[in-house]
């Protein structure tokens, strides 16, 4: 059960990387998504989970707790 929220990213960093980067959610309060989870759809880490660990709200970046994969955009 919950909220479905689908954006469009870029990844930043690289092989291994832990954060994505969403400019339609910079101004959400910083934190908002701390313990959301993070699915990516498209690319090497389609189907891969992670939990938000930290949102930075000036730039809509949001870091997870353990590295992707793969370093890609989706």
């Amino acid at each position: 059960m919950g909220d479905l929220l689908i954006i469009t990213t870029t990844s930043a960093g690289n092989a291994g990387g832990t954060t994505a980067v969403s400019t339609s959610l910079a101004g959400e309060a910083d934190d908002f998504y701390i313990n959301w989870y993070l699915l990516q759809t498209s690319g090497a880490n389609a189907g891969e989970w992670r939990t938000v660990t930290d949102f930075t709200q000036t730039t809509g970046t949001l870091t997870v707790g353990r590295a992707f994969t793969a370093q890609v955009a989706s």
